[in-house]
């Protein structure tokens, strides 16, 4: 997403997560990707050795601190690198991990101690993710791209242990998720009161996964609900199976994730149209 996202603003992509390589190897201030694999917003969500949320903005911290003074001293940059982040777009795609990789876990774990149902559990991510939204903000994060979870219960790693005929998603998964998704819209509306000089963009993520599997061939696509590639037990590619002959005509790539062509249609409606981001688009947002 954040690849498409980048394109779409005539910038280059960032270079491989940060945690990859080395800080002091960068060589532009244009981008960076603190991504992690299965990170989840709270830190005992994801596999071992993720980084949670907390601290892939402890990596930016140490951008913001040790690594952009160098590089700006030399550009013209009006207020340096408060001026620099004032103008950056913070892009943000996290918690479907929470719930997939902790809370529908049968021996989870939370801060809260026993599992919480999901009302206090969505209670628990928002705040959490609220706290971390305002650590960016203070360290000079303005702009703000946040996208809900999406429609988790039309994933094929759950539709196919469902196991319903003529069913192309799991109601109850996604009523579950969209108890977050309507706390998280209230918190940016919140923030965006809150936070002086903030803009914030919320991107319907659940919305736009749900319109792909009901109907993906008015985005151009052919199939909503199969996986491009064969399936192990697990949900991930076997590479023993065949793989479809042409991956742009699926949403689906393996069971929990959605193919380069579902994410550029995401990243283009959020871009440029009026369905998937809210108040603004993209482009819109890279003007202010």
């Amino acid at each position: 997403m954040y690849k498409n996202a980048a394109e779409s603003l005539g910038l280059k992509a960032p270079p491989p997560a940060i945690r990859l390589v080395e800080i002091s190897s960068y060589n532009s201030i244009e981008g960076f990707n603190y991504a992690s694999s299965s990170a989840g917003i709270l830190p005992e969500s994801g596999f071992k050795g993720s980084l949670s949320l907390g601290e892939q903005i402890s990596l930016f911290k140490k951008t913001v601190e040790e690594y952009l003074p160098l590089h700006l001293k030399d550009i013209s940059c009006v207020n340096g690198v408060s001026g620099h982040l004032s103008k950056s777009i913070f892009l943000l795609v996290i918690g479907v991990n929470d719930y997939a990789l902790n809370f529908l876990k049968k021996n989870n774990t939370t801060t809260m101690g026993a599992p919480p149902n999901d009302e206090a559990f969505a209670q628990l991510l928002i705040s959490n993710y609220g706290d971390h939204l305002k650590e960016l903000y203070n360290l000079g994060a303005r702009k703000f791209v946040v996208f809900d979870i999406e429609a988790m219960g039309c994933l094929p790693s759950y539709t196919n242990q469902k196991n319903e005929l003529n069913s192309k998603c799991v109601d109850e998964l996604n009523s579950m998720v969209q108890k977050f998704n309507g706390k998280l819209a209230l918190k940016i509306q919140e923030l965006g009161r809150t936070l002086p000089a903030s803009a914030f963009i919320l991107g319907n993520n659940y919305q736009h996964i749900l319109n792909l599997v009901q109907n993906p061939q008015s985005y151009g696509l052919e199939d909503g609900t199969i996986t491009c590639c064969g399936l192990t037990q697990y949900g991930t590619c076997d590479p023993s199976k065949v793989t479809c002959k042409d991956r742009n005509s699926h949403v689906f790539f393996d069971a929990a994730h959605t193919t380069e062509a579902a994410y550029k249609i995401l990243a283009q409606e959020c871009f440029s149209g009026v369905r998937v981001c809210q108040p603004m688009n993209l482009k819109t947002l890279a003007m202010l």
